[in-house]
Formats: C-alpha cells, sequence, structure tokens
C-alpha cells in the first residue's frame, strides 16, 4: 500500500470515524445509559466524509477517463442517498416519522460499508494512476 493509500486512511477514514469513536468513549463513561453505542447520524457524517473527500480527491486529476465520470457520479448519488437518509433519522430524532430506527441503522451500516469499500477502490485507482502519470512526466523530461 502506498503513501497515497496511507494518507487516506488516516486523513479520510479516521477523520470520518471521529464522531463515532467520541460517541464510543461518552458511552463507556456515561453511567445512565442516555447514549447509544452507535448513531445513525454518525454513521451518515461518515460516509458523506467518505464521499465528499473522493470528489476532492478526484478533481486533483487531470484524465478526463470514464472510471473519473463514474467515480464522481457514484460519489453525488451517494451523498444524495446519505441526505435523504439524513432527513429521516432527524425526523426519527424528532419524533415525527414512524420510521423504525433499527431497521434504518442497519440500513446505513450496509451503505457506509458500500461507501468505504468503494471509496478505497477510487482512492487506490487515483493513486496509481497519479504514480503513473508521474513516471511518464519523469521519462517525457529524460528525452
Amino acid at each position: 500500500m502506498g503513501l497515497k493509500m496511507h494518507k487516506w486512511l488516516v486523513y479520510t477514514v479516521i477523520v470520518g470515524l471521529i464522531p463515532m469513536i467520541g460517541r464510543l468513549f461518552i458511552y463507556s463513561i456515561s453511567e445512565g445509559g442516555g447514549v447509544e453505542f452507535i448513531s445513525s447520524s454518525d454513521i451518515i457524517a461518515f460516509g458523506l466524509i467518505l464521499h465528499i473527500s473522493n470528489i476532492n480527491e478526484l478533481e486533483h486529476i487531470d484524465d478526463q477517463s470514464a472510471w473519473k465520470t463514474w467515480a464522481n457520479g457514484l460519489a453525488i448519488a451517494f451523498l444524495a442517498i446519505y441526505s435523504v437518509s439524513f432527513t429521516a433519522v432527524v425526523s426519527i430524532e424528532g419524533g415525527v416519522a414512524n420510521f423504525n430506527a433499527q431497521v434504518v441503522r442497519s440500513y446505513l451500516m450496509v451503505i457506509a460499508g458500500v461507501s468505504f469499500t468503494l471509496c478505497a477502490v477510487f482512492s487506490y485507482r487515483a493513486s496509481k494512476y497519479q504514480a503513473v502519470s508521474q513516471q511518464v512526466k519523469t521519462e517525457r523530461a529524460g528525452d
């Protein structure tokens, strides 16, 4: 795994997990049981951070190929899914909607897993593209 992937794991994934890590800490020291172990809103924050980071990373690549277009399109679609999901979560927490919170949380965990996998693949692909692009530039400069 290259430096670019390590940076992605540290700067994106760990930062995306900060709300969950904070909640786990609060959960571990709370005595009243008023804090949930896992919150749907924390899962949504994680997914949003992954996809926003993915879009930002892809903007720095000069490649105009179809994979970049698909990656951006999927990231935007997932941002829409997370936005609608956030509306449902806020409705549940406010007592306005009659949704099953456990089902919504399970659904979000699956979506976050898919998001993590897609973003990891696109980040890996972007890092490989940049490595090859840098090599070609170096070879051209040597000619």
